[in-house]
């Protein structure tokens, strides 16, 4: 035992003599960080609590240097359609019917979320398609006339939209003509997010896609997958070529019951934002506001 401690005593001395010289450089930038950000899929009783205390929860998440800080607020694109627990409504039902973007709340969040902070970024993406909506020309004038009319009707610019539908088949299609109407009607400065794959998926198929479609690969901005919570090797390195930011375009869920489920999600955190080299990271979900006997509440 007394060997053992000289030994661990000059071990130590060792590198305490050691120096290490670390050099800061302020002016050099390895990559851009987007923003931590939350979706918000199910929280339609936050609508309907009372004040104040909607009011301070709204503060809580979305006001700069307070709470939670969020920089990015990701709302569903409604189809009138499941997405796990409740539907969102579709701002068009048949072909026939005018828009309408006066239904649903989304549009109350985000303006909320604007009004603590006019920076924070916005995103949005679709879980589905309404049934009048088969063909790839349908499918994209779905999802182009929500930035519209978010823009037009609400004052609301959609930074980031999703090109493919949420956790489904890859469309490279559709999300190319979604680029064009985009450019079409003036709304170029939108940026693309795809294709959203699940959490099941063993590899990225987009990153193939993006790599053998030229014209694929001009329409997305940032490559966006779905709940990795893996070592940094579960991303193949051809996604650090492609040219693209990458996102955890929807992790976390779970609840914060305990302390330790709170020093996971930060662990989680440092894990995609500097080992797997991630630039945005949105959670699911903002908040818990629906009732106990749905799924996942």
């Amino acid at each position: 035992m007394k060997r053992f401690f000289i030994l661990l005593g000059c071990l130590l001395g060792l590198q305490l003599q050691a120096q290490s010289v670390v050099e800061l450089n302020g002016q050099r930038t390895i990559r851009d960080y987007d923003g931590l950000g939350v979706l918000v899929s199910y929280g339609k009783l936050l609508y309907d609590y009372p004040m104040p205390q909607r009011d301070q929860i709204m503060d809580y998440l979305f006001r700069p240097n307070y709470g939670a800080n969020l920089q990015i607020l990701k709302v569903e694109l409604g189809y009138d359609g499941n997405n796990t627990a409740m539907s969102w409504p579709s701002h068009r039902r048949t072909l026939e019917e005018e828009n309408n973007f006066e239904r649903g709340f989304s549009w109350w969040y985000m303006k909320e979320a604007k009004k603590r902070n006019p920076e924070i970024i916005l995103s949005a993406l679709h879980w589905g398609y309404p049934a009048w909506a088969v063909t790839d020309e349908q499918k994209a004038d779905f999802v182009v006339d929500y930035v519209e009319g978010a823009y037009k009707v609400h004052g609301l610019r959609i930074d980031y939209i999703g090109g493919n539908q949420n956790e489904s088949t890859i469309t490279p299609e559709v999300t190319k003509l979604i680029r064009r109407k985009l450019d079409e009607k003036g709304f170029s400065d939108v940026q693309i997010i795809a294709a959203d794959e699940g959490a099941r998926v063993k590899e990225f198929k987009v990153l193939d896609m993006l790599a053998n479609d030229p014209a694929y690969a001009d329409a997305v901005d940032v490559i966006g997958v779905h709940y990795k919570s893996r070592p940094a090797s579960f991303m193949p390195p051809k996604a650090h070529t492609l040219g693209k930011r990458l996102w955890s375009s929807e992790d976390g869920g779970g609840g914060y019951t305990t302390a330790s489920q709170g020093g996971g999600w930060i662990r989680q955190l440092m894990k995609l934002l500097l080992d797997v080299r991630m630039t945005g990271v949105v959670r699911w979900l903002a908040t818990a506001s629906i009732y106990d006997n749905m799924p996942w509440p």
